[in-house]
């Protein structure tokens, strides 16, 4: 059994986007090969990777933060509502209250995980998914 208070919940935009790939256990380079699409430009995807690391750890986005979020959603499934709340959050008003999402896959109410049955998760606390919770007890 996984001890499930070692996960804290994503606090930032890079966090969150990291947790939702990693989740669905997916590289950047693969994000970004998935990107850089039709134009198989191995120059490309070696820029759109850059971009998603520097999102990923520094929360910056030299591109526009938009087409850059379309772009992700075409690799893997994130929550863009999540995604924005995080991005216009103020890193000075800490009081604000966090997205709602799942502390372990992020997952949120409108991109549900799925449980070993194939349905879509719900809320076993207010921040773990019923999917999270049955895989970890």
């Amino acid at each position: 059994m996984t001890d499930l208070t070692e996960f804290e919940a994503p606090t930032t935009l890079g966090d969150y986007l990291k947790r939702r790939r990693e989740f669905c256990r997916i590289s950047i380079g693969e994000v970004a090969h998935l990107m850089a699409g039709l134009a198989s430009s191995p120059q490309l995807a070696r820029g759109f990777a850059e971009q998603i690391e520097q999102l990923e750890t520094s929360g910056q986005c030299r591109v526009n933060l938009a087409s850059l979020l379309h772009g992700l959603r075409i690799a893997f499934r994130f929550d863009p509502a999540i995604a924005l709340q995080f991005a216009q959050r103020d890193p000075d008003n800490p009081d604000l209250p966090m997205p709602a999402i799942c502390r372990v896959c992020a997952c949120s109410w409108a991109d549900p995980c799925t449980d070993r049955s194939g349905s879509p998760c719900g809320w076993a606390t207010a921040d773990l998914c019923t999917s999270c919770a049955e895989q970890r007890s």
